[in-house]
């Protein structure tokens, strides 16, 4: 599925959402872009609100691929009546169905959304041809996401990525780590199942030995959790395992050495990282040894 319609799935599954909105041609209104018009036909009892529309726009970054940002706009009208729903009846559950979720969408890599900001205001629908509904206020509410992708970063063997996805699927076994674990649409991080993305910041020849091309490179590991408290205690583990260890196994039973490891629980997990590590690894040098015979002249005496 695109991105789109992946967001629209993840609103839709939740049924205390979509009992609060308005139908068209018998679905909640949740729409990607502009919502029909109020005089299209298929608004169940010509009752138009509320609904939900959203976009999102996608800019190049260098080293994730894309950044944007998701905005999600709320629109109920405001009457006295019994069970009228209003914005703050609807921006909770759709802040809680999309923050620190990650979508897996098959035109992207996998994308993470944060709550940025929510936007209250209000404007007169003039639009209605339906008597009940002209020339009411209608109130709104603008949520903003920022969204930001997760490309995978596995490259050739030896790979630091690679080692190091597997050291942490072992140590911490509920977390689901991108990129290493298959997600099927979506996945919603949480404190019983956090979500690890390990991203490859550079790496640089060293030292170069007779049978050995030594690299060193740093390594940024993103714990996506919505609690603090166990986020900091979970990476703050994985900090004391990795530090003791001093090294992580790589495919091809090859040490990558750990000679630094710096924490910053307070560091933007979605953006930077709250883990950054100094690694150093070995390209072996493994050319055959090839003997040519042909010009090789044996004499001796014959007994």
């Amino acid at each position: 599925m695109r991105l789109e319609e992946l967001i629209r799935k993840r609103l839709l599954g939740n049924q205390g959402l979509t009992k609060l909105l308005a139908k068209y041609c018998g679905a909640p209104a949740v729409f990607h872009g502009d919502a029909p018009d109020d005089n299209q036909k298929g608004w169940l009892d010509g009752r138009t609100f509320p609904r939900i529309s959203f976009n999102y726009d996608t800019l190049a970054d260098k080293e994730r691929k894309n950044a944007g940002s998701l905005y999600v706009s709320i629109h109920c009208e405001n009457i006295e009546a019994v069970g009228a729903v209003f914005p703050e009846d609807v921006v909770p559950l759709v802040v809680k169905l999309l923050k620190d979720v990650i979508f897996s969408p098959d035109d992207f890599g996998a994308f993470c959304c944060s709550w940025n900001r929510t936007d209250s205001y209000s404007i007169k629908e003039t639009k209605s041809t339906n008597a009940a509904y002209s020339n009411n206020l209608v109130v709104g509410c603008d949520v903003t996401f920022d969204i930001l992708e997760y490309p995978s970063q596995i490259s050739t063997d030896p790979d630091p990525v690679i080692a190091l996805n597997g050291y942490i699927a072992e140590t911490i076994p509920e977390a689901l780590v991108l990129h290493y674990h298959e997600i099927e649409d979506f996945v919603e991080a949480t404190g019983r199942k956090p979500v690890v993305y390990v991203r490859n910041a550079g790496y640089a020849v060293d030292r170069q030995t007779n049978s050995v091309c030594w690299m060193k490179g740093a390594l940024y590991i993103h714990l996506i959790c919505p609690d603090s408290g166990i986020r900091m205690r979970m990476i703050t583990a994985l900090a004391n395992e990795i530090s003791l260890a001093g090294e992580v196994i790589m495919a091809d039973g090859s040490p990558m050495l750990v000679s630094a490891l710096e924490g910053n629980n307070g560091a933007d997990y979605m953006t930077v990282g709250q883990l950054k590590l100094e690694t150093m690894y070995g390209i072996l040098r493994t050319r055959p040894l090839r003997i040519g015979l042909s010009a090789i002249e044996i004499s001796g005496k014959r007994r």
